[in-house]
Order: C-alpha cells, then structure tokens, then sequence
C-alpha cells in the first residue's frame, strides 16, 4: 500500500511526464543548418545565423563574436571567453532569452559552455568533452554543435609572472539538427569539471586536460 509521500512522488512523476511533451510541442521544429565561418583575426571574429522555422519564421538568432568585434561590442555581448557564441530569441535583450546556452537559472555557476579560449583549443584539451573543440547543446528540439578547427595562436607573451597566449584566427562551424529528445528550455550543464590550470597561479596558462573528470552527480546528462 503506498503511503502518502510516496502517492505524491507518483503525481509528481506523472506530471513531469505529461509536462515533457507539452514543452515539446511548444517549441518549433527548425531547419536544418550547416554553415563554416574562416575568421583571420579576432577584430574580424563576426557571425549571426538566423534560425528559421520550417514554415520559415524566424524562431531563434545565433550569435558568436570575439570581445575585439567592434560590432558584438556595441551590440552588449557580455563575454567571459576570447570567442563566445549565444542563441537568442528574437527582440530578446535580458536573461535569460538573450543566452539560451546556459541552465537558464541565472546564478553564479551557470555559465554557458559555449564560450573558447586558447588553452581550450591547444594539445590534449582540444579533445576534452565540453570544454575542448566541440560544444554540443540539446535544448528546445534542437540539436546544436559549435566546433572549432584550425586554429591559430598568437606568440606566446609574459605579463608578470603570467605566461598568455590568445586565439589569432580559427574556423567556426556551427550546425543545426531537428531533435525531438532534447526536451530541455535551456542547456544542460557539463558533466565534467573544468579543467584546472597546470600552474595555479597561472589561470590564463596551459589547463590539465590528460584525463577529463566527471562530476560527483552528472544529473545534467545531455
């Protein structure tokens, strides 16, 4: 005989469940897309993808930039990372329509994975999952794959004790699939930690990146 608490996990279950394809048929099933950007420098790192319905409304804006793009700059990108992309929805300007790449909770810890910097992209991180040259997103019946390739370095630089390198120049590709399993509103955060500095007291510098670590609880699996 069940209990009372456990007849409310039951409703609540159930709920979840009629709730999930709910969500689902609210959101447009989009176009396809794949498309490959050659940037030269970050002042040129530029691209806005409107992402269409397939009646052809506009259902979503991806955006990615470098913090050097005079264009992302007066548009208020607010970046964290040397190149960073977002997906908005359209006339969006406040959280957290203007960054659906993130958990959508607004608290410190929610930061998209959608962001890259140099060591992110040099020697073993590359390949790390999330946090190397391939982002993945499932959200809002969308399958989104951001992946980063021939990727070019400045020379290396010493500011302090600081030694900095930064992205000069990359090819972005950016696609888009229809996925009726991706049932989240916002983005799943990783299942991994990020990776830790090599030296401590040099964040900016080569990461740890030989043997991803999963998190405690990897409830965010996408």
């Amino acid at each position: 005989m069940l209990t009372m608490s456990h007849r409310m996990i039951v409703v609540l279950a159930v709920c979840f469940l009629v709730a999930e394809p709910a969500l689902a048929e609210s959101w447009p099933r989009i176009q396809p897309f794949d498309h490959t950007y050659n940037f030269a420098r970050p002042q040129d790192m530029y691209l806005s993808l409107s992402i269409q319905t397939v009646t052809g409304k506009l259902a979503y804006i991806l955006e990615c930039a470098s913090p050097e793009n005079a264009r992302a700059r007066a548009e208020n990108f607010h970046y964290t990372h040397e190149f960073e992309c977002r997906l908005v929805l359209p006339g969006a300007t406040h959280a957290p329509d203007n960054q659906l790449l993130t958990d959508g909770s607004g608290k410190a810890g929610s930061m998209s994975q959608a962001g890259f910097n140099w060591n992110q992209l040099n020697g073993d991180c590359y390949r790390h999952p999330d946090y190397g040259a391939q982002r993945t997103f499932h959200l809002r019946n969308i399958r989104l794959i951001i992946t980063a390739s021939n990727v070019r370095f400045t020379p290396e630089v010493r500011v302090g004790q600081v030694h900095k390198r930064s992205i000069q120049g990359l090819t972005i590709r950016v696609q888009g699939f229809y996925d009726p399993s991706a049932l989240r509103e916002f983005a799943a955060p990783s299942r991994y930690e990020e990776p830790k500095p090599l030296l401590p007291d040099q964040p900016a510098g080569l990461l740890d990146c030989i043997k991803p670590v999963l998190k405690p609880s990897s409830a965010g699996v996408r």
